[in-house]
């Protein structure tokens, strides 16, 4: 763009001059992106200097991007935590009065039994302190399964002091641990 003919237009921010060819808008410098005032297709001010009317350069954009992005994350990680302090299982209901004494609770379990991990799964929600053996995987484990007679009972079976409990139930366990 120019003021008249075949004179060229200088960026008074970076001195570029503006070629014929240039590719962005008449109104904006093509090396360093400042918009020129427009006033009556006149691009120069009182004193022969184009004048800034604003700047549209990319390290502006991409702070604003920034800023969008650090709020947008700041949104999700909230709404997560939210979610997760949301879906948390509420705590199960204690067993009702309270054991006597402290108890001596032994249980002999394997890793894929599903009864077995719903009475660990009681004894965590109730408080219940307990000795886990796998008699699979752990050859003392598996040495007192036998010793004490259980083997071809299946598991789980559980020992709280004296009393057996073969599988899991929920009602016996509460029984023997209340008296």
């Amino acid at each position: 763009m120019s003021d008249t003919v075949g004179s060229p237009v200088i960026c008074p921010k970076c001195s570029a001059v503006r070629r014929p060819d240039a590719t962005v808008p008449d109104w904006q410098c093509p090396a360093c992106g400042i918009a020129y005032v427009k006033a009556g297709g006149d691009y120069s001010s009182a004193g022969g200097d184009p004048t800034v009317l604003y700047q549209t350069s990319a390290p502006t954009e991409r702070r604003g991007t920034l800023k969008i992005l650090l709020v947008a994350f700041g949104v999700c990680a909230a709404g997560v935590w939210t979610l997760r302090r949301r879906n948390r299982a509420p705590a199960a209901e204690p067993v009702a009065g309270r054991p006597v004494g402290p108890r001596n609770v032994v249980m002999f379990t394997t890793s894929w039994c599903g009864y077995c991990a719903a009475a660990r799964r009681f004894f965590a929600d109730n408080g219940i302190s307990f000795v886990e053996y796998d008699i699979e995987r752990d050859p003392e484990g598996t040495r007192k399964f036998e010793q004490k007679g259980f083997k071809g009972y299946g598991v789980p079976v559980i020992l709280i002091d004296d009393k057996v409990i073969r599988g899991f139930n929920e009602q016996a366990l509460r029984a023997a641990l209340i008296g």
